[in-house]
């Protein structure tokens, strides 16, 4: 008997810290998120490069690029902005989903200039 309450006292412990990480479903969750920021930063680097001479349009343009990422992943920018929001107040799942876009940066920088050389 005292083996199963020691069992099951560890399982619900557990469980308990699996969902402490849990987003809740009525968010964008961390890999679709961070898939989102990934598309972000690519639509505003493609407006910086394109535009670099048209400063005074920049923000207009890159709003624009933006409603095309909400488009292509189906999600409005509500949506988008209520997720963002519950990042930013969830820091340590905000920063884990950063440091995944960060690596996927890199893993694309590195490929790149493989190719180059």
């Amino acid at each position: 008997m005292r083996f199963f309450l020691i069992t099951l006292s560890l399982f619900i412990l557990l469980l308990s810290c699996g969902r402490r990480n849990a987003v809740p479903k009525e968010y964008i969750q961390p890999d679709e998120m961070g898939k989102i920021l990934w598309d972000m930063s690519l639509a505003e680097d493609l407006v910086e490069n394109m535009n670099r001479r048209d400063t005074a349009n920049k923000k207009t343009k890159i709003l624009v690029e933006y409603q095309k990422v909400f488009g292509l992943h189906k999600i409005t920018e509500k949506q988008f902005r209520n997720s963002y929001d519950y990042y930013k107040s969830h820091p340590a799942i905000f920063n884990l989903m950063l440091d995944s876009v960060h690596a996927r940066s890199e893993r694309r920088r590195a490929e790149f200039f493989k190719m180059r050389t």
